[in-house]
């Protein structure tokens, strides 16, 4: 039974680092590089030179490393001034990365809570073995099963977070790209065409859910006014931006909830239960003897 639980340690803590440390850190630190980047930019001479500056997937984080390479092209050959742009880019990536962190430090306090659920529910078994014996009939494969059970658990629980996760984020990652690009599109002062035909803007006008309703309506009429009239839209865009940035912060907490409700529905099911099990084995030892 020791050697379940040493096992158990030996599978579950290096699964923990090598999807959040590799995995969710690299992703981090892409994003943390790419404000310190922003913060400094004027100081690069080399145009090409955050280009380059990639993560080890050779990729940049989300849709930022775009479209920051694109204000800074846009810069190159049209001339502007992209400090604005980069304000505002700055303050949405750093409300990403601060919630990213906050996941992963939930994610942490998961599995953490799983590795001291199972370990002391294996030190139980082995204990209760050692002190009573041939007194606990429990077949070697009824272990087996309550040891793969826990570790099903910790692999669902990693994928059901991801699932929601893309869900719940799905139409916020749907608009939150083209909506930046045509606000900084904007105020780099370019032909009407350009930007409309950069910006992607075609994707707000399909189907929406209820909660982007009202702030993707805003959002169509100030591009219609903008095309037909070519009226000042700066002001209005920045107050649609602020209401986005609401309903991403709404999202982010209401999944920092549903991480926390899936923690104890895994931990009771995958954890819990099989505890419960091995307890009620155990007294039927005693019963039978």
């Amino acid at each position: 039974m020791i050697l379940a639980a040493i096992l158990y340690l030996i599978f579950s803590i290096p699964f923990i680092f090598f999807y959040l440390e590799r995995g969710h850190r690299n992703q981090l630190r892409s994003g943390e590089k790419l404000i310190h980047w922003m913060t400094c930019w004027n100081s690069h001479k080399d145009f090409f030179s955050f280009s380059k500056d990639k993560d080890e997937s050779g990729e940049g984080y989300k849709f930022y490393t775009g479209l920051v390479n694109e204000i800074l092209f846009y810069k190159r050959e049209l001339g502007g001034h992209p400090k604005k742009n980069f304000q505002e880019v700055k303050r949405a990536l750093l409300g990403d990365v601060r919630f990213e962190k906050k996941v992963e430090k939930e994610m942490r306090g998961s599995f953490f809570q799983y590795i001291c659920l199972g370990v002391t529910t294996w030190l139980f078994i082995g204990a209760s073995h050692k002190i009573l014996g041939p007194k606990v009939s429990i077949k070697p494969e009824t272990l087996l099963l309550i040891l793969c059970f826990q570790m099903v658990g910790v692999l669902l629980y990693q994928i059901v977070c991801h699932r929601v996760k893309k869900k719940d984020f799905y139409f916020f990652n749907l608009y939150y790209g083209p909506l930046f690009r045509f606000f900084c599109l904007i105020y780099l002062n370019l032909p009407v065409g350009i930007v409309l035909e950069k910006s992607g803007f075609e994707v707000f006008y399909r189907k929406e859910p209820l909660s982007w309703k009202p702030v993707l309506e805003d959002l169509r009429g100030l591009i219609d006014r903008w095309k037909n009239q070519g009226s000042e839209v700066r002001s209005e865009l920045s107050d649609i931006v602020e209401e986005v940035y609401f309903l991403r912060d709404l999202s982010f907490e209401k999944y920092r909830e549903k991480i926390q409700f899936l923690r104890l529905v895994f931990l009771g099911i995958f954890f819990l239960c099989p505890y419960l099990f091995y307890l009620s084995v155990l007294l039927s030892s005693f019963l039978i003897v």
